[in-house]
């Protein structure tokens, strides 16, 4: 190991912590970071929201998801309760004085559609020890939705729904943060030695950074792999294989507008009819747009890889269970413009009992951190974005334990480095095309 030396009269910054990943979570963390008094800095190589937050529902629950579950309920309960904790980190932030009080939620009832008797006696159990919210209610009465077809159980509940570019705009506005923010086109691990990463950072315009970190948080789930290799050749890699192992999945979600903007605002989940999980937003000019998804995904070895799970293939089975929930809609579906984007998201490795996940590839059931045993080193990736603040305090509180704040930075170099501030991403489903059916089928078909 070589101690970190930078050249003499050389654009260095000395701080406690560098996040890199610009994502809800990485800047949630910086925010907490600072807030107790550490300096700290965020590295993201695109723009704020690029990777998995700009194609999130940003549907902000409390364990809705995990309440209908084939796992033992205590194991429900548990992974529910940490949701819960999540959720409750969501609302402080979003009342007066919170870091994110100048946003405006999307308050909305949340219908839970469900088809089989057994399982929806199930669900009202798991949501009553866990005291989620709901109230049943006759079917086809949820507005917005029109005629669903073949539900046993419609029970009305509530969330909210986020903004992702706002969400992303707001916690950089918490504090001068986006000041703390700033894009690398180059990451490179130099060295390690007494508790100090020493790395070199370049931006856009090739002038080039020197970084001594106490501390080191990667949050950008696949786009770490690369600095995930140089930093185990300096420190070696975890005893457990599988603390840095991660997926990386394929997943697709359909843009649905009505052409004379009468649809309604909705929200809702229907776990045996696909899995289909829908949220609303509004365009530019005010109409309605829904986003639906479901529980088809594919495991790839890194984002883009061509494979057989293309969008016209999701699209296939999709509408099969869309026409099955919603038949007003596909019958009509002249009415209706459409578009389809793809959402490869990075999670933890998870390996489920079915023989379609036994390689690997399960829905990840909660968020995970995993701190390097011979450094100050922290990985984690994302399950559900209603997981960031719980995974931002979590490790926040584990570098208090860990480090103390030192003297204030001199931050002249970092601003001769970050010459342009970061703006956040769009959410993805405002840059998705939308089409007639017939042009929509014809790519899709």
């Amino acid at each position: 190991m070589t101690s970190p030396s930078f050249p003499p009269g050389g654009n260095a910054l000395e701080v406690d912590a560098v996040v890199v990943g610009g994502g809800v979570q990485g800047l949630w963390l910086l925010a907490d970071l600072t807030d107790m008094g550490y300096s700290a800095v965020l590295l993201e190589r695109a723009r704020p929201g690029f990777g998995q937050t700009g194609h999130s529902h940003v549907f902000i629950h409390e364990g809705h998801i995990y309440a209908y579950n084939k796992e033992p309920e205590e194991v429900v309960v548990r992974r529910i309760e940490s949701v819960q904790k999540a959720h409750r980190l969501w609302k402080d932030a979003l009342q007066p004085g919170g870091r994110l009080a100048s946003l405006a939620p999307i308050s909305s009832d949340f219908y839970v559609g469900l088809r089989d008797k057994n399982k929806a006696t199930s669900f009202e159990k798991v949501c009553r020890r866990t005291n989620i919210n709901y109230a049943p209610v006759p079917a086809n009465t949820a507005p917005g939705f029109g005629v669903m077809d073949g539900l046993e159980r419609l029970l009305k509940s509530e969330g909210f729904c986020l903004d992702s570019k706002a969400l992303l705009a707001g916690l950089m506005g918490h504090g001068g943060l986006a000041q703390r923010a700033g894009r690398c086109t180059e990451i490179r691990v130099d060295s390690y030695d007494a508790g100090r990463f020493g790395l070199s950072v370049k931006c856009d315009s090739g002038i080039p950074l020197d970084v001594r970190a106490r501390s080191l948080v990667l949050s950008a789930g696949a786009g770490n792999e690369k600095l995930l290799s140089q930093l185990f050749d300096r420190i070696g890699a975890p005893p457990d294989a599988n603390a840095a192992k991660q997926q990386t999945v394929k997943t697709f979600m359909l843009v649905l507008r009505h052409e004379d903007g009468s649809m309604q605002p909705t929200h809702g989940m229907f776990p045996d009819s696909g899995g289909i999980f829908l949220v609303s937003r509004k365009d530019p000019s005010g109409r309605t747009v829904w986003l639906i998804g479901d529980r088809q995904r594919k495991l790839v070895s890194h984002p883009g890889e061509m494979t057989a799970f293309d969008a016209a293939t999701w699209f296939q089975t999709f509408r099969m269970e869309l026409d099955k929930l919603f038949p007003s809609v596909l019958s009509n579906r002249a009415a209706y413009e459409w578009g389809i984007y793809e959402a490869t998201k990075a999670e933890p490795h998870t390996v489920g009992e079915s023989e379609k996940y036994r390689e690997g590839g399960a829905f990840p059931g909660q968020y995970h951190v995993h701190k390097h045993p011979a450094a100050p080193l922290w990985l984690t990736w994302p399950s559900l974005l209603t997981f960031a603040p719980a995974v931002a305090e979590h490790i926040a509180a584990d570098v208090a334990s860990n480090i103390s704040p030192q003297a204030p930075a001199d931050w002249k170099p970092w601003s001769n480095f970050c010459m342009s501030p970061l703006t956040p991403g769009e959410c993805r489903w405002k840059t998705t095309d939308l089409l007639k059916w017939d042009d929509f089928i014809r790519c899709y078909s």
